[in-house]
């Protein structure tokens, strides 16, 4: 029978041996992942990308400066439009698909009241 001594030895050793390997082939593949982006939409106080498509288009919502909510997309090459329901009080795409549909919600002020969320739904937004 083998002590718990010897196995321990043993995976010791082999930890020790393997680890410059698992070490090596992390940074063979380092350039795969894509890093963290930084951006903010121009002239609001908040940011928030809530989706992103195969082709690094980001969807998401910001707040203004003078405090509306609108929707905005950050193209691949780092473009940003900024959109808004016509007529609604806050504007919040929440998904974007490879060929460019938007989705979300928005919301209608009345009496400075916002009124119950409705869908958003756009094929390649017209912006």
């Amino acid at each position: 029978m083998i002590s718990s001594s010897k196995i321990r030895s043993g995976l010791t050793a082999a930890v020790c041996l393997l680890a410059p390997l698992l070490c090596a082939a992390q940074q063979w593949g380092g350039d795969k992942h894509d890093h963290l982006l930084s951006f903010q939409v121009p002239s609001s106080t908040a940011t928030y990308p809530l989706s992103i498509n195969d082709g690094r288009t980001v969807t998401g919502y910001y707040i203004s400066n003078s405090g509306v909510t609108g929707g905005f997309v950050r193209s691949s090459d780092g473009q940003i439009t900024t959109f808004n329901v016509p007529g609604s009080a806050t504007t919040v795409p929440v998904g974007i698909n490879t060929a460019g549909d938007i989705t979300g919600y928005y919301q209608v002020a009345t009496n400075n009241v916002l009124g119950n969320r409705k869908a958003l739904s756009a094929r390649r937004m017209a912006i």
